[in-house]
């Protein structure tokens, strides 16, 4: 059967051949035609250091990272920040997704560093690969972050801790909405075409191959 369709391919290469070339011009003209602009936006970075005042006591543990990222604080912190930020702005789909969801992109997300025992960094990061209202996150990003470093510094007290944050001057870099170029859109489309019309060529190949080899 193999040979069938190698014998069938080599005697309707061109057709596969224009196939492809054909999906590949459809496609690029469909979208150019009937396609908006596609607007998306830069990466949100927001980073702060935050160092820990212990009232004048010794520092305690430098080990707060396991505890600030666990999945029941970042479920306790999408529930209490939920009232305040619109997430569906930051991610399309928040208020479908269940906590352990809402954990998990929260967990990706806001990234933290321990620097000390009386020092960490905290920072917001939503790349430009996801989608976002650039607007809400340039105006929101900074204080989305600033929420959750006062949330965990609220859970320390409530557990009795001594301590007190203090906010270095963050760092940002906030998201710009920017038009995908329509050059590389066409690049997109015309290989996505073209693998379509090739496949489209081989399988009516292979029908040939069959046909004639039960003929």
């Amino acid at each position: 059967m193999f040979q069938a369709f190698q014998t069938e391919l080599r005697a309707r290469w061109k057709l596969v051949l224009l196939l492809a070339v054909l999906a590949a011009v459809a496609l690029i003209g469909e979208k150019a035609v009937t396609k908006a602009p596609i607007i998306k936006s830069t990466t949100l970075y927001v980073e702060e250091d935050v160092r820990i005042h212990y009232d004048g006591q010794a520092p305690g543990s430098s080990d707060y990272m396991e505890f600030f990222a666990s999945y029941g604080s970042l479920i306790a912190f999408a529930r209490e920040s939920g009232q305040t930020f619109d997430y569906e702005k930051f991610q399309p789909g928040w208020n479908a997704m269940d906590d352990e969801a809402k954990a998990k992109w929260l967990k990706k997300h806001l990234l933290l560093n321990d620097a000390t025992p009386e020092a960490f960094c905290a920072a917001l990061f939503i790349s430009e690969t996801e989608w976002k209202d650039a607007a809400y996150a340039k105006e929101n990003g900074t204080a989305l972050l600033e929420a959750y470093i006062r949330f965990q510094e609220q859970r320390l007290q409530r557990l009795g801790l001594p301590v007190t944050f203090e906010h270095a001057a963050p760092v940002e870099l906030l998201p710009q909405e920017v038009q995908v170029s329509q050059r590389s859109l066409a690049g997109k489309y015309g290989i996505i075409g073209a693998v379509l019309g090739a496949l489209a060529g081989l399988v009516i190949v292979l029908v040939l191959a069959v046909r004639k080899r039960h003929a």
